[in-house]
């Protein structure tokens, strides 16, 4: 019994101590790299639907890079429409949630056509532009800025 309650805890203190500042540091380093991308997805496992948008948008993000190295087509799917619905309901809940909006378009400018999830690429850019100036973070600032010029790049090497 106290053993459970210790897992309890670790996990109750992982989530609480998962800070958006770390997410997104693993986020860029996991958009180039298996490896990191599942580390990627580890560190967001307890996150849930009714946490911050900006987590629940970079567990979307995973879900999508585990798509990503996925063999199975269906798997590869099954991944995608997780990842799509916890992005849209994460920028569903705060419009205006910057990183959010972010995470939606570094995702939608680097998908293929066929999967048809682009409608809100200028949208997004245009939001993410306007609002670079209130951005605290210039190493975050400095990545978008990065990425705006060419989103194709290695987003990993973004300064």
């Amino acid at each position: 019994m106290k053993l459970l309650a210790l897992i309890f805890l670790v996990f109750a203190v992982n989530q609480a101590t998962l800070s958006v500042k770390e997410v997104r540091e693993q986020y860029f380093r996991s958009a180039d790299s298996g490896p990191e991308a599942a580390k990627f997805e580890q560190m967001l496992e307890q996150v849930k639907e009714s946490d911050s948008p900006s987590l629940v948008a970079y567990k979307g993000a995973a879900e999508m890079l585990k798509a990503k190295t996925s063999l199975s087509p269906v798997n590869k799917m099954s991944c995608f429409t997780k990842g799509k619905k916890l992005i849209e309901g994460a920028v569903a809940r705060d419009t205006l949630n910057v990183e959010a909006r972010f995470i939606r378009y570094s995702i939608q400018v680097n998908l293929p056509g066929f999967l048809d999830y682009k409608r809100d690429i200028k949208a997004d850019r245009a939001l993410v532009e306007t609002s670079l100036d209130t951005l605290s973070d210039t190493a975050f600032k400095n990545k978008i800025i990065a990425f705006f010029k060419d989103p194709k790049a290695r987003i990993s090497k973004a300064p």
